[in-house]
C-alpha cells in the first residue's frame, strides 16, 4: 500500500531526525512507527493460534544461528582471553602514592 502524507516542514524535519537516530530510513522508521500501534491491536483480536502462526513467520524471517555450547556461554568462556588477575586490597592507596610522587617531582 503506498500513502501520500503532506507534512509540515517542522514535523517533516521531526521525522527525518528520528529515523537518523534510530539508523534507519524515513520509510522504515514510518513502518515501525505504524507497526507498532497497529500490531497490538491486533494481537487482541488474533486468537492464540493465530498469534502462533504470526511469530512462526516473523521468525522463519531471521536468519537461523549455530547453538553455542555450554563453555562458550559460559564466564570462562566469554572471558578466556583476559587476564583475571585482581589488584591487590592496597591497589588504590598505591596508586594514589604515586601520582602524588610524580605530582611533587621537579
Amino acid at each position: 500500500m503506498t500513502v501520500t502524507l503532506n507534512l509540515k516542514p517542522e514535523l517533516e524535519a521531526g521525522l527525518f531526525a528520528q529515523a537518523q537516530a534510530s539508523g534507519m530510513t524515513v520509510e522504515e522508521y514510518l513502518l515501525s512507527v505504524v507497526e507498532g500501534a497497529v500490531l497490538p491491536t491486533m494481537q487482541k483480536t488474533l486468537s492464540s493460534e493465530e498469534r502462533a502462526a504470526a511469530f512462526e513467520a516473523w521468525s522463519a524471517g531471521h536468519r537461523s544461528t549455530p547453538l553455542l555450547s555450554d563453555y562458550a556461554a559460559s564466564r570462562e568462556g566469554i572471558y578466556e582471553d583476559r587476564d583475571h588477575t585482581l589488584p591487590s586490597p592496597n591497589f588504590r592507596s598505591r596508586v594514589r602514592r604515586r601520582r602524588i610522587a610524580l605530582e611533587s617531582a621537579p
